[in-house]
């Protein structure tokens, strides 16, 4: 028993430990992207200037990292340091999203290995004395530590709860589809990853035990729990960059919502696409994310200005 208590007091200063990383290298980036605004500014938002693009921005950086967490939390600092506007950064949300369903061998590295090197060069980068190389080794420093913060942190966590946790969304996992989804939101919420998770649901599916229905249930509430992470990127980042995490969460809240309505017919169309039940899992999750955002890329402008996005200084 004692064991246990200090095995658990240990695991809950990793996590508090890891969130210190995390806001830390929030405040870091929020700070040098502010002194870098002058410079790199025009540049992003050229680059996200159309929703298209983006959506393809977010695409690629969280095809490259493989975590949605880590790009939506940078996307939410753009917009807490005035770089994007609201709009922008939901369109580059929208593209994490299908983004984060791209798995395998196009990044080898986890987010601890690739954070570490990240943090090296940006410490000394920032000792040179120019001022845009010195901001630019701080933004980098900030990155680094983001990612090996959320990695550091979805570890910790798991330690924390994985035993007692799985067991819960095993049971909970099975019983209809919405509890289905509340236990892969609960989930992914503890482990911070729905890439993680989503892995674990087909290699479930595949081995049978979990049915394929319930996979794909707990795979739509991956979505919901991973905006977690975007949720406390954005508390110290002021009310914009509050409102692009809450607009993430109710975007993936809402298509989950609608997505099990069609579950009764989702199901057996993706079992004629794939025999594999591992594989029909994962076409779901691709499935779902892709229709959601050619569903919502066009009103982008709008879902913006309902949430109070406004052109600030003329930069836009």
């Amino acid at each position: 028993m004692l064991m246990e208590g200090v095995s658990f007091l240990l695991s809950l200063f990793a996590v508090l430990v890891a969130l210190a990383i995390f806001f830390c290298s929030l405040f870091l980036l929020k700070e040098s992207l502010e002194a870098l605004q002058p410079r790199v500014g025009p540049w992003l938002r050229r680059a996200t200037g159309h929703p298209l693009q983006g959506a393809l921005l977010g695409f690629l950086v969280t095809a490259l990292i493989q975590s949605s967490s880590a790009t939506n939390s940078m996307a939410v600092g753009l917009v807490a340091a005035g770089v994007l506007r609201l709009k922008h950064a939901f369109a580059v949300i929208l593209g994490a999203n299908v983004g984060t369903t791209i798995t395998g061998q196009i990044v080898a590295l986890g987010l601890g290995d690739l954070g570490l090197p990240l943090l090296v060069a940006g410490f000394f980068l920032q000792w040179v004395p120019r001022p845009g190389i010195h901001a630019g080794g701080k933004a980098l420093m900030g990155v680094g530590g983001l990612f090996y913060g959320l990695w550091a942190l979805g570890g910790s966590l798991a330690q924390l709860g994985a035993a007692s946790g799985l067991g819960a969304f095993l049971a909970a996992a099975q019983a209809s589809d919405g509890a289905s989804l509340a236990a892969g939101a609960l989930l992914t919420a503890v482990v911070q990853s729905s890439s993680a998770v989503t892995s674990l649901l087909v290699g479930l599916a595949d081995a049978g035990v979990l049915p394929v229905r319930a996979a794909i249930a707990a795979t739509l509430g991956s979505n919901i729990g991973t905006v977690t992470t975007t949720i406390l990127a954005s508390l110290s980042g002021g009310p914009l960059a509050r409102r692009a995490a809450w607009l993430d969460l109710g975007f993936n809240l809402l298509g989950a919502l609608i997505a099990l309505v069609f579950m009764p017919y989702l199901a057996p169309w993706l079992a004629g696409l794939a025999v594999a039940p591992g594989r029909q899992v994962a076409h779901a999750h691709t499935l779902f994310n892709v229709i959601t955002v050619a569903v919502a890329l066009p009103f982008v402008d709008r879902i913006a200005r309902l949430a109070g996005d406004q052109e600030r200084s003329g930069r836009d």
